[in-house]
């Protein structure tokens, strides 16, 4: 077959690069999104366990995530009892955290829960988070 063929029936069976935006992924999903100035990585978790990863873009739209796998039942289990220990975002955006910014979303059909906080380093350097930030970061970061 060739290549506009296949063009053809990517485009008709949505196929596309594999990745997969965030309005994508199952729900409930838990994401951290990792801002520094406008750049921005995310790691999430979707509802049915799968590990989810989007590189450092620079670009403006929409963040596109690929594959990692599964995570342990165990590992989701933590990170959802971490997630409980967030408070509502206290009003902290890239302005006021100098474009270092973490993102924590839990996002299903029935709601959306967010917090904010400003953040040090690299895209998910858990050293300049406080908690509970740090222990959802460390959760996030210890899933195989």
């Amino acid at each position: 077959m060739g290549s506009a063929a296949l063009l053809v029936l990517s485009s008709v069976f949505g196929c596309s690069d594999g990745s997969t935006s965030l309005g994508d992924l199952k729900k409930p999903a838990l994401v951290w999104t990792s801002y520094r100035g406008n750049c921005g990585a995310a790691l999430a978790v979707d509802g049915e366990g799968g590990l989810w990863k989007a590189p450092v873009s620079c670009e403006s739209g929409e963040i596109k995530f690929s594959t990692q796998g599964l995570a342990s039942a165990d590992g989701i289990a933590a990170l959802r009892s971490f997630f409980e220990l967030l408070p509502v975002s206290s009003g902290a955006d890239r302005s006021t955290c100098s474009g270092a910014l973490d993102v924590f979303e839990r996002r299903s059909d029935d709601d959306a829960f967010k917090s904010q906080t400003c953040a040090s380093g690299q895209e998910f350097d858990t050293a300049g988070l406080t908690e509970p930030y740090s222990s959802v970061a460390q959760s996030f970061l210890s899933l195989p």
